[in-house]
């Protein structure tokens, strides 16, 4: 979903925006149960209405033949408020809600509300993000519960960097994007590392 680095924020892409994409994830990064494997996960989503996002992320463990496609999260993510003057934007948000027959089911469950803030403070566009969330759902493993957040700074049109604390761990990382292409890496409490690429366009 449209976020930094793994957390989600309240900013929404374009209408009818579609995000398509893939990267690793090393195990010490992964923040579910029985996380032993490093992870691969690859996804898609869709912004439109423009307050709705929806995706879909399958997150395979490398080295695991029974893990073909991995656990399927489904991702919705609702602006119930636009950022205007002072105020920041504001997003509802849940991931893998829906419960199947499998006994990896419902393993990155997250249930949080987020508010994002930009400003452009000395010249540099600057974003802030922070939320809450909630482990209510009865689910195997939960992802951004109590407080989460992070900032963004752009020194240059096609990058950013990003530092974010997602409930567990601190991140720091950057994002180049050039014509709808974008790489974004970083490291986990500052020793693993995690990345991907990902193609963005507008229907």
């Amino acid at each position: 979903m449209t976020g930094l680095i793994t957390i989600p924020t309240a900013a929404m892409q374009p209408d009818g925006s579609v995000l398509v994409g893939a990267g690793r994830v090393h195990r010490e990064a992964v923040t579910v149960p029985d996380a032993d494997h490093h992870v691969a996960p690859f996804y898609a989503a869709i912004t439109f209405l423009p307050m709705v996002e929806l995706g879909f992320r399958f997150s395979p463990q490398i080295g695991v033949d029974r893990d073909a496609l991995g656990d399927r999260t489904l991702m919705a993510r609702v602006q119930v408020l636009p950022e205007r003057g002072r105020w920041p934007a504001v997003a509802l948000g849940a991931h893998d809600f829906l419960k199947s027959s499998g006994s990896e089911t419902r393993r990155y469950n997250a249930l949080y509300v987020v508010a994002s803030k930009h400003a452009v403070p000395l010249g540099v566009p600057t974003a802030v993000h922070g939320g809450y969330g909630t482990d209510v759902i009865d689910a195997k493993g939960h992802q951004f519960v109590g407080f989460f957040g992070g900032v963004s700074i752009a020194p240059h049109p096609v990058a950013e960097v990003m530092a974010e604390y997602d409930g567990t761990q601190v991140l720091v990382g950057g994002r180049i994007t050039v014509r709808g292409i974008y790489l974004v890496g970083g490291l986990a409490s500052f020793r693993y590392g995690l990345g991907g690429m990902g193609l963005r366009w507008r229907l």
